[in-house]
């Protein structure tokens, strides 16, 4: 979908337009400062009472994001299971991969971690760096075998991961969506 008329040079508008989930990346490492650009744009995310109850854990050694992968996939169901081919990846092999946790059991935290993650695809983009957001990672860590990754994350206390998020450089394009029409009413 364009851009709107009118706002075709706002940058804002372009980049939630222009904003994709990205399943393929190029296997090198973001740059520190790009990587941190993308970061701090989450932290300087709005969020309820200004509490900022998200804690992000950044994650680009490769047999970590591997692991994550393997136990994430397990913990599904084996009917659910199958419908994954045999060299799925979740994170689609990105180099990074931040986890987005927030507060257990608060009832503004999903909202919260929610618009920090969209926040951080925004940048990213902005900077021409793919993303996608993986909430398929929740079960591993409502999971008994979650819990090791939960201490090796050192969260602060009454935190849990909630989503994953990918970066990386873009291999591909990706596909534009077709927007579902009868989305809005105005009253």
């Amino acid at each position: 979908m364009p851009c709107p008329i009118g706002f075709m040079n706002n940058e804002v508008i372009k980049n939630i337009y222009s904003r994709r989930s990205y399943r393929a990346y190029k296997p090198y490492q973001l740059p520190e400062n790009v990587l941190n650009a993308i970061v701090d744009s989450g932290l300087n995310s709005p969020s309820a009472r200004n509490r900022q109850a998200w804690h992000f854990t950044v994650i680009q050694n490769k047999q970590l994001i591997d692991d994550i992968n393997a136990d994430a996939l397990a913990a599904f169901p084996e009917e659910q299971r199958a419908r994954f081919k045999e060299d799925y990846h979740m994170f689609f092999n990105a180099p990074t991969i931040i986890v987005i946790s927030g507060i257990k059991d608060d009832r503004y935290s999903l909202i919260d971690c929610s618009i920090a993650m969209q926040t951080m695809c925004l940048a990213a983009e902005s900077l021409d760096i793919g993303s996608c957001m993986i909430g398929m990672v929740k079960p591993l860590f409502d999971s008994p075998n979650g819990e090791k990754y939960i201490q090796q994350f050192s969260l602060p206390e009454g935190y849990h991961p909630q989503f994953a998020v990918t970066f990386g450089y873009k291999s591909s394009e990706a596909k534009v969506p077709e927007r579902l029409p009868d989305r809005v009413n105005y009253l």
